[in-house]
């Protein structure tokens, strides 16, 4: 379903095929309980990285100054590295078992 979903927003060139595959396929690591888990973390963690594009200079190093006003440039940022984080911390709340008690509370 999320294939279908983001499938015209590739077409388009606003996200890769690799973000959309990886997406995709989140549903079935994180599990369909804790979906509403990742899509938070995933919100959370798409903001801080489109700060970052949009303010290069938060970053320590001269290097990733260039690497960031680069993709700005492009008017693309890196997806994966968001959905990949919500994935992880989804996981790493599954394993505490937090991930159901913060949807039910």
């Amino acid at each position: 379903m999320l294939f279908v979903l983001l499938f015209p927003f590739w077409l388009l060139k606003k996200i890769g095929a690799g973000d959309v595959k990886l997406v995709a396929v989140a549903p079935f690591v994180s599990g369909g309980a804790d979906l509403l888990v990742f899509a938070l973390a995933l919100l959370v963690f798409a903001l801080v990285t489109a700060a970052i594009v949009r303010n290069p200079m938060l970053l320590p190093s001269p290097a990733f100054h260039a690497y960031i006003k680069r993709l700005n440039r492009q008017r693309v940022v890196p997806f994966g590295v968001p959905i990949s984080a919500a994935l992880l911390v989804t996981i790493a709340l599954q394993d505490y078992g937090v991930a159901a008690q913060l949807i039910i509370s």
